[in-house]
């Protein structure tokens, strides 16, 4: 299990959104609000909640196929723009 702050860029509604979009084209439930939610699938296990203009990330489990240091890459490049 990790924990990882990261910068929310953006109008957090229009975030949450796009990201539940993105989870659901590969594979993975996102369930929440833009507050906390949680989500997994695919051997991918965690939860988030934001605070002030940041979300902290907690991962559980992470595929075997796939760094977590890969996915946590995604998540600071989707969430900067």
């Amino acid at each position: 299990m990790a924990t990882y702050k990261l910068p929310l860029m953006g109008d957090p509604d229009l975030k949450l959104m796009q990201l539940k979009k993105a989870a659901k084209e590969r594979g993975v439930d996102f369930r929440g609000t833009v507050d906390k939610g949680d989500f997994s699938g695919r051997g991918l296990k965690g939860y988030y909640r934001r605070e002030g203009g940041d979300i902290i990330v907690i991962i559980i489990k992470t595929p075997f196929f796939i760094s977590e240091s890969a996915i946590v890459s995604q998540l600071k490049d989707f969430l900067s723009v």
